[in-house]
């Protein structure tokens, strides 16, 4: 049997450090009210079942990289989908702004948030996708990562991802689940949830990239980078994105404003995207120009 209070105390002593080494004590906040709350004590409110509160607990976590070979450590959240041993983030999760990856790759672990955890190293540079590595703007579409994991984490169950035609979301309620915030979350295990909306949908085809922009009204932080963004339909709940900006900390209270830059984004699963999770899952066919093998 697990001892809830020493699971804890060894997470929080492995883990609040690198977390506290990576906040930099802002807020994003979309309105004058911010709505994460745990999982635990927000998630039957906002109309998830005890097995989605368990999935979500399993499959969302920590994607850390301890980047010993140039000393750029980071932490962000990430979440398995497809499979129980892929994972989709961001880019910047793998790869510093000025292009280095955070190497060695080996060293990188997943990390979930069920409370008897299971922590899974990543299966190496063979097996992850960038859509970039090079210095990137907020709201960069290319700022996304798919990864396979060495292992299966078990006891968990992945997050699948939803076709739809992407302007159809507009205005879509979806619920956000992130890994931590110091002041919301005092234990680095429970995720927080919240209920936030797609505000728009922008499309970026500079490049061959096809990807969709959600623009929401999601509330975050720096260590938010990497939160799925999930919505339910026909009941069930599936996987539209995952946020990458958390706008600008000048704007934190002040209401959604697509033309000041007061709004979160999000890299929704399309194009290359979800390419390259349903390649590494083994069921689709991986797309050109990963930017991890530059």
């Amino acid at each position: 049997m697990v001892d809830r209070v020493d699971l804890t105390r060894r997470v929080s002593s492995w883990l609040l450090p690198l977390l506290l080494w990576s906040d930099s004590g802002w807020a994003n906040i979309i309105g004058d009210e911010d709505g994460r709350r745990p999982i635990t004590s927000a998630g039957r409110e906002l109309g998830l079942s005890e097995e989605e509160i368990k999935q979500a607990r399993g499959a969302t976590g920590y994607i850390v990289c301890p980047g010993t070979d140039h000393g750029n450590t980071m932490v962000n959240s990430f979440a398995l989908v497809e499979r129980l041993d892929v994972g989709a983030g961001t880019a910047h999760a793998f790869a510093d702004q000025d292009g280095r990856l955070r190497t060695p790759l080996e060293e990188c672990h997943f990390r979930n948030q069920a409370q008897a955890f299971v922590q899974q190293k990543l299966s190496g540079a063979a097996g992850l996708y960038l859509g970039a590595r090079s210095r990137m703007g907020a709201s960069d579409p290319r700022d996304f990562s798919v990864a396979r994991l060495e292992a299966q984490v078990e006891m968990a169950k992945p997050y699948l991802l939803h076709e739809v035609e992407p302007r159809s979301l507009i205005g879509m309620d979806v619920l956000a689940v992130t890994s931590y915030a110091a002041s919301l979350n005092p234990d680095p295990q429970v995720p927080l949830i919240q209920a936030c909306k797609i505000r728009d949908v922008r499309w970026f085809d500079a490049e061959p990239v096809g990807s969709f922009m959600l623009l929401t009204d999601c509330d975050t932080e720096p260590v938010a980078s990497g939160s799925i963004v999930l919505g339910r339909f026909d009941g069930e709940l599936r996987a539209l994105g995952i946020i990458t900006s958390g706008g600008k900390r000048e704007l934190d209270g002040q209401e959604y404003d697509l033309s000041t830059g007061s709004y979160t984004s999000a890299i929704m699963f399309h194009g290359r995207f979800r390419d390259a999770v349903l390649g590494i899952a083994g069921t689709g066919r991986m797309p050109d120009g990963n930017a991890a093998r530059e």
